[in-house]
């Protein structure tokens, strides 16, 4: 069995606070040059969609067992696909408590993730315009959204900080460095 770093769930976690991150930067560089056309303003909402789904995919996989193996976190983790009320409910109650979690599932849910391409978005607008003016089309509901995703990706920041370390040679031997840890696209 090949060897795999201790704490996985921590290499996870920080792989989707990453993507958090990023995410949360290119929407923050875009949405002033983006705002005025709908689909690029919907595009400045995928990332910011896709931010808070990372965010949430970091807090559920830091909270999974540190034994547990790499293939089974990130399985636990895909399972919830997009949907968003999932991920929030899979969050962990000790760990929604550390963020301050809100549900905005509900609304977020309704918005799919499909609405990053043009003609899913211009069909989405013209079957449900209220709901689009309500929330991507309302500056001041984005602007909500966008500081609340932070504020959890701050605090999820905070948390993954208390676990940050250097390994040491007496904690991992030559033989373990050089084994293939599990990778989801590589061929067995």
């Amino acid at each position: 069995m090949p060897y795999e770093w201790p704490h996985r769930n921590l290499d996870v976690a920080g792989d989707f606070f990453v993507d958090c991150d990023d995410l949360l930067e290119r929407y923050d560089v875009m949405i002033e040059r983006f705002c005025d056309r709908k689909s690029r303003r919907l595009k400045c909402f995928a990332d910011l969609r896709g931010a808070y789904e990372c965010i949430l995919k970091c807090a559920i996989a830091y909270a999974a067992p540190r034994n547990e193996l790499r293939r089974e976190i990130i399985r636990g983790v895909e399972r919830h696909s997009h949907n968003i009320s999932a991920l929030e409910g899979a969050v962990s109650s000790e760990v929604q408590s550390l963020l301050s979690l809100k549900a905005y599932g509900g609304v977020l849910d309704l918005l799919p993730v499909g609405l990053r391409y043009a003609l899913d978005g211009y069909d989405f607008i013209k079957a449900n315009h209220e709901t689009y003016y309500r929330t991507v089309g309302c500056d001041s509901w984005m602007d909500e959204l966008r500081a609340y995703v932070g504020c959890i990706r701050d605090a999820m920041d905070g948390v993954l900080e208390n676990h940050s370390c250097i390994v040491s040679g007496a904690d991992i031997t030559l033989q373990a460095l050089l084994e293939v840890e599990y990778n989801k696209f590589r061929k067995k």
